[in-house]
């Protein structure tokens, strides 16, 4: 589990690197990344957010014995669509849909 931790964490750390367009801009990327901020709530983290969330892993945690925990194949077949129009309801709610350049673009 620590070598998947760190492996995630040098991975986030080297994209910096690929979304600044030079040296100077990078270090100060990850000047804003270890400011005080660091230990301060998000504002754009809502309670409907952190609702979201908890049914999440109230989800995972109802099917901690199947292989994966978010399994929903025991829920009757109306329920399951159900759940899924729900969850293609919030991605088109919360999901993010600009024009922003691919990471990889500028190579």
């Amino acid at each position: 589990m620590g070598n998947i931790l760190l492996t995630m964490v040098m991975v986030c750390f080297a994209l910096v690197l690929f979304a600044a367009p030079d040296l100077k801009a990078a270090l100060g990327m990850y000047g804003k990344i270890f400011s005080i901020s660091l230990f301060s709530v998000p504002q754009f983290i809502k309670i409907k957010i952190l609702g979201l969330i908890g049914i999440l892993i109230l989800i995972d945690w109802m099917n901690k014995d199947q292989e994966h925990g978010l399994d929903v194949k025991r829920l009757n077949p109306l329920a399951r669509r159900g759940l899924y129009v729900f969850l293609i309801f919030l991605i088109m709610y919360y999901g993010v849909f600009s024009n922003g350049s691919y990471i990889y673009e500028q190579f």
